[in-house]
């Protein structure tokens, strides 16, 4: 069932992401149509990983090679390293694109949360991925981090992109004219 649920908001966020990568463009806005084009595209990967069992698929055939060749008793001495210099080239990614939401204007701030969101929820599927037994119990433990994390992407990339697109349809970028 949350699978279900996550799939249904993946598709929300996707659209919401479209929808805003249009008003980009009519905006003449590249960057901002890329940004919502990318964070649309990792969203459907998403989606089809959540379908298809990807994530876990993966796991299993990583867990299996490493068996399979003997090397799953030793697999911390080169996992580590690994996924600390994963997670840290994707959370400090995702760090940067939060800071320069705190530095820019005001009508890039949504653009700047939804590739923030996007860059995340890129780490989340990393982490959920490959499975480090450390990683394992701060997302999957007793508050479920996990769970916060993914609901707390999807809706800063869904809400971020909607909210472009309602800022886009007003007359000066914030400014509304009273008729």
């Amino acid at each position: 069932m949350l699978n279900f649920i996550a799939i249904i908001m993946y598709a929300a966020v996707i659209v919401a992401c479209l929808m805003a990568r249009n008003a980009a463009v009519r905006r003449g806005a590249k960057a901002d149509g890329r940004t919502f084009a990318v964070t649309a595209f990792v969203f459907a990967m998403l989606v089809l990983s959540r379908a298809m069992g990807a994530e876990e698929m993966l796991h299993d055939i990583l867990k299996g090679r490493l068996l399979h060749a003997g090397g799953y008793a030793d697999r911390r001495s080169f996992q580590e390293p690994v996924v600390i210099f994963g997670f840290l080239l994707l959370f400090a990614f995702a760090f940067y694109k939060g800071y320069r939401f705190l530095e820019a204007p005001a009508r890039f701030s949504c653009v700047s949360i939804v590739s923030a969101a996007c860059w995340a929820m890129a780490a989340l599927a990393f982490a959920r991925t490959v499975s480090w037994h450390t990683t394992d119990k701060i997302l999957f433990g007793t508050f479920h981090l996990n769970w916060f994390l993914d609901l707390g992407c999807t809706l800063a990339a869904g809400i971020g992109s909607a909210y472009y697109v309602h800022r886009t349809k007003l007359p000066a970028w914030g400014h509304r004219t009273h008729h």
